[in-house]
Protein backbone atom coordinates (compact mmCIF):
# COMPACT_ATOMS: atom_id res chain seq x y z
CA UNK A 1 0.00 0.00 0.00
CA UNK A 2 1.14 3.46 -0.74
CA UNK A 3 0.42 7.13 0.08
CA UNK A 4 1.72 10.39 -1.26
CA UNK A 5 1.74 12.04 2.18
CA UNK A 6 2.03 15.88 0.49
CA UNK A 7 -1.56 15.18 -0.41
CA UNK A 8 -3.62 13.48 2.51
CA UNK A 9 -3.74 16.77 3.81
CA UNK A 10 -7.28 17.79 2.41
CA UNK A 11 -8.57 13.62 3.57
CA UNK A 12 -7.28 13.94 6.61
CA UNK A 13 -9.07 17.59 7.79
CA UNK A 14 -12.63 16.30 6.38
CA UNK A 15 -12.33 12.94 8.58
CA UNK A 16 -12.33 14.78 11.96
CA UNK A 17 -10.11 15.15 15.18
CA UNK A 18 -6.67 13.47 14.73
CA UNK A 19 -4.07 12.64 17.50
CA UNK A 20 -0.96 14.30 17.50
CA UNK A 21 2.60 12.91 18.60
CA UNK A 22 1.97 12.71 22.60
CA UNK A 23 -1.85 13.24 23.05
CA UNK A 24 -3.33 10.50 24.70
CA UNK A 25 -7.44 9.47 23.13
CA UNK A 26 -8.82 5.81 24.15
CA UNK A 27 -10.50 5.80 20.82
CA UNK A 28 -11.68 7.71 17.87
CA UNK A 29 -14.10 6.68 15.79
CA UNK A 30 -14.28 6.96 11.85
CA UNK A 31 -17.21 7.88 10.17
CA UNK A 32 -18.59 9.06 6.55
CA UNK A 33 -20.34 11.89 5.73
CA UNK A 34 -23.43 10.06 6.32
CA UNK A 35 -22.49 8.92 9.61
CA UNK A 36 -21.73 5.07 8.72
CA UNK A 37 -18.67 3.80 10.87
CA UNK A 38 -16.02 3.06 8.81
CA UNK A 39 -13.47 1.77 11.49
CA UNK A 40 -11.74 3.23 14.44
CA UNK A 41 -8.58 4.30 16.02
CA UNK A 42 -7.50 2.99 19.61
CA UNK A 43 -4.17 3.61 21.23
CA UNK A 44 -2.01 0.12 22.55
CA UNK A 45 0.82 1.61 24.49
CA UNK A 46 2.78 3.44 22.69
CA UNK A 47 1.25 3.27 19.24
CA UNK A 48 -2.38 4.38 17.70
CA UNK A 49 -3.44 1.36 15.56
CA UNK A 50 -6.60 1.82 12.80
CA UNK A 51 -9.10 -0.87 12.49
CA UNK A 52 -11.76 -1.46 9.85
CA UNK A 53 -15.34 -2.13 10.54
CA UNK A 54 -14.69 -6.24 11.17
CA UNK A 55 -11.80 -4.81 14.33
CA UNK A 56 -9.18 -5.78 11.53
CA UNK A 57 -5.93 -4.01 11.88
CA UNK A 58 -5.32 -1.62 9.04
CA UNK A 59 -1.95 0.25 10.56
CA UNK A 60 -0.29 1.58 13.15
CA UNK A 61 1.11 5.32 14.36
CA UNK A 62 4.48 5.00 16.91
CA UNK A 63 4.05 7.77 19.04
CA UNK A 64 7.90 7.57 19.63
CA UNK A 65 8.94 8.11 16.45
CA UNK A 66 6.34 9.22 14.32
CA UNK A 67 6.00 7.35 11.35
CA UNK A 68 2.61 5.61 9.73
CA UNK A 69 3.43 1.61 9.54
CA UNK A 70 1.03 -0.33 7.63
CA UNK A 71 0.55 -3.91 9.20
CA UNK A 72 3.60 -5.96 7.71
CA UNK A 73 5.71 -2.97 9.78
CA UNK A 74 7.03 -0.98 6.57
CA UNK A 75 6.76 2.94 6.89
CA UNK A 76 4.31 4.26 4.83
CA UNK A 77 4.91 7.90 6.23
CA UNK A 78 6.28 10.42 8.27
CA UNK A 79 3.50 11.69 10.23
CA UNK A 80 -0.33 10.08 11.58
CA UNK A 81 -2.40 9.05 8.95
CA UNK A 82 -4.36 6.68 10.57
CA UNK A 83 -7.60 8.27 8.99
CA UNK A 84 -6.62 7.72 5.43
CA UNK A 85 -5.97 4.50 6.07
CA UNK A 86 -9.62 4.10 7.53
CA UNK A 87 -10.79 5.75 4.73
CA UNK A 88 -9.06 4.21 1.74
CA UNK A 89 -10.04 0.55 3.60
CA UNK A 90 -13.36 1.51 3.74
CA UNK A 91 -13.75 2.72 -0.05
CA UNK A 92 -14.38 6.14 1.03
Amino acid sequence: MSFNCSNIGATLSSAGNHSQKGTLMAEEVIRDRTGRRLGIIVQEGNRLVARNVQNLPLGYYDLKDGYTRDTTQTIICKGNILAALVLKAAGA
